[in-house]
């Protein structure tokens, strides 16, 4: 059994045969918090998000509670919320970094450390070095990891993120444009969204409700094998276009 963390660009997935286990989350959010501390100065902020799995709120309270400790500014999303929202609002605000705990578009049993820089983007191959040489350290050195029992602040990042939207594309053509949208959330972060943004009544919604289970599908990613009601929808009832997003909202099936 492989219990090793190993960062990719964007972080860690495992199961709990793997490794994924609150100690470990504990190890990453320490790691990362090191990385943040050496490499900005003055106060530092980090935000924390999640996805509908199974655990990722309690491992995304566990992460904000242990960089919270390192004397870093926390604030952790107040529902599930896609990978591209965390991503935009730290690269519109202030804050040094983020961390989302999900496994993306991977089955149910898995889950993951997943990290931003603080313009948004994914972390390079230097910079993963480094974050993997904590992990060492505090692997060997778990006695150091701290953690904190003070409250931390929630946030809400989608407002921002739709008003931008709505700033940026003019969803009255959309609106008036006579399209049908089906959208497959796959019981995934991006559940409601698309509601709010188009605000159209002849819009069909499918597997809106948030899952950890993701039911009827091998993993919740926008693949043929996996959307049969969307493209049902599409070409027997003549909507004019289907949407797939997947676990965590950072991958776009059309």
């Amino acid at each position: 059994m492989n219990t090793d963390i190993k960062f990719g660009t964007d972080g860690w997935r495992a199961t709990p045969e793997t490794g994924l286990n609150e100690e470990n989350i504990r190890i990453c959010a320490q790691s990362f918090a090191k990385y943040i501390i050496d490499h900005h100065e003055g106060d530092k902020e980090v935000l924390v998000g999640y996805d509908t799995r199974k655990n990722s709120y309690d491992f995304a309270n566990l992460s904000a509670s242990v960089i919270s400790a390192n004397k870093i500014k926390v604030k952790i999303t107040d529902a599930p919320t896609p990978t591209p929202l965390c991503s935009y609002h730290v690269k519109n605000s202030s804050m040094h970094g983020a961390v989302i705990i999900t496994a993306s578009h991977n089955s149910k049993e898995w889950n993951g450390f997943k990290i931003r820089s603080s313009k948004g983007l994914s972390f390079n191959d230097k910079e993963i070095y480094e974050i993997e040489k904590n992990i060492e350290y505090y692997t060997e050195n778990k006695s150091k990891i701290k953690i904190s029992d003070s409250e931390i602040k929630t946030i809400n990042v989608k407002n921002t993120y739709i008003d931008s939207i709505k700033k940026n594309i003019d969803i009255e053509i959309i609106k008036n444009s006579n399209m049908n949208i089906v959208v497959d959330y796959m019981h995934g972060a991006v559940s409601g969204i698309l509601e709010e943004i188009l605000d159209n009544k002849e819009n069909c919604y499918l597997r809106h409700e948030y899952d950890s289970n993701f039911p009827n599908m091998e993993q919740p990613e926008p693949v043929e094998k996996n959307l049969s009601k969307l493209i049902e929808k599409v070409t027997k009832k003549k909507y004019s276009l289907g949407l797939a997003f997947d676990g965590d909202g950072d991958r776009l099936g059309v």
